[in-house]
């Protein structure tokens, strides 16, 4: 019990918390969330990753019960670093410039739910577009002077 009372406390202390106060006094009658679900949905908001998510869902979330929160931020998280049109049109820049790869290259592997875009989001590297749409380009490269 003392390590639940010390992950609450720490809990407690996160610009988040009161997001949380806030869903609750604004729908007292939602469905109560049971110890499982309130651990999962505190470790997601207190991830340093999430915080910009979950300032830009604010509204959202407001408006959702709480037992669904965990899934939109983390649905969300995935896109918030990457902007995917400009992986596309670096990738696009190179295959112009210096010829064509393998169909499955040339369209951006980054969109939201691959797991490249997942393991950009865990690692919380800044995403460089242009990098991202070389990176995807010399594989292609590589992969059409294999054959």
């Amino acid at each position: 019990m003392h390590v639940f009372a010390d992950f609450a406390e720490s809990f407690g202390r996160t610009p988040c918390s009161s997001l949380v106060l806030e869903c609750i006094q604004l729908k007292p009658k939602q469905k109560k969330l049971r110890t499982e679900e309130f651990t999962e949905l505190a470790v997601v908001l207190m991830r340093e990753r999430n915080i910009k998510v979950v300032e830009k869902l604010k509204e959202t979330l407001l408006e959702t019960p709480l037992g669904d929160w965990a899934k939109i931020i983390e649905e969300n998280a995935l896109t918030t670093h990457l902007n995917n049109s400009l992986v596309q049109e670096a990738l696009d820049e190179f295959i112009q410039k210096y010829g064509a790869i393998e169909k499955p290259f040339s369209a951006n592997l980054f969109l939201p739910g691959t797991s490249l875009s997942s393991h950009l989001h865990e690692t919380q590297n800044k995403a460089n577009s242009k990098q991202l749409g070389l990176a995807q380009y010399c594989v292609g490269s590589l992969r059409k002077s294999e054959k």
